[in-house]
């Protein structure tokens, strides 16, 4: 397969992938919403800075919460705030998210049913399925510029 064929073909596979995730992102994201719940109790609640990317890396503040939580008697640990977390440079807004929550704080834990360890302190889609949608319509752009790039290489 020559280079002609081959990247009109990789960007029609990239943009099936990204619909295909984009769609399963928002079930996901949906789905939460009926999670069910548990109580938890903070553990810890700080700010923490790091480098995150690959090859261009970005510096983020990022809220450091801890919490307990027990399913079916046995105790699970999770820092997992929501299913989206929206990190940046600036500290005092991720100050404000840790200030929410306290050492010793009561809070309601919503955990996956089929994979108990993995929780969140907040379910549903923070971006209004903005995020989900974005995927899904780049994965579109992709597979319509696959197309014409083929049909027109055909030509």
């Amino acid at each position: 397969m020559s280079l002609e064929t081959l990247l009109p073909c990789l960007c029609l596979a990239g943009g099936i992938c990204l619909v295909v995730l984009g769609i399963i992102f928002q079930k996901k994201l949906k789905d939460s919403k009926f999670w069910p719940k548990t109580n938890g109790v903070i553990l810890e609640s700080t700010v923490q800075s790091e480098w995150v990317g690959a090859g261009s890396r970005i510096f983020v503040v990022c809220p450091k919460v801890t919490y307990e939580y027990e399913v079916d008697g046995e105790k699970y640990t999770s820092s997992q705030l929501a299913l989206i977390e929206h990190n940046s440079p600036d500290e005092n807004l991720a100050r404000r998210k840790a200030e929410k929550y306290s050492p010793g704080q009561q809070v309601e834990v919503f955990y996956n049913p089929r994979k108990p360890k993995f929780a969140v302190l907040s379910v549903g889609d923070p971006t209004a399925g903005k995020l989900p949608y974005g995927i899904t319509v780049f994965g579109v752009v992709l597979i319509i510029s696959g197309v014409i790039w083929i049909w027109v290489a055909k030509r």
